[in-house]
């Protein structure tokens, strides 16, 4: 192997699949880790209204209620 220090990045095999990545693999390592990076925080951002460690902000913490309607059951406490 001409670098034998790639094999120990540990990086998946299409990384240095192509030739101009062969030449040279230090910018292939980077940009490989800078596009995981951006990925697994574009993950965090879109997923983390779902995320069951999400709180909303101070605003929506308490939204307006609409009252019963006339003639409606009282409601049944949860507690």
């Amino acid at each position: 192997m001409e670098n034998p220090e790639c094999k120990a990045w540990g990086l998946p095999w299409k990384v240095l699949m192509r030739k101009r990545d062969r030449a040279d693999p230090h910018f292939a390592r980077y940009l490989h880790e800078s596009l995981a990076a951006h990925s697994e925080r574009k993950l965090t951002k879109q997923h983390g209204n779902f995320s069951p460690y999400y709180l909303p902000q101070e605003a929506m913490m308490h939204p307006e209620r609409q009252p019963f309607a006339d003639g409606a059951p009282d409601p049944v406490p949860l507690n």
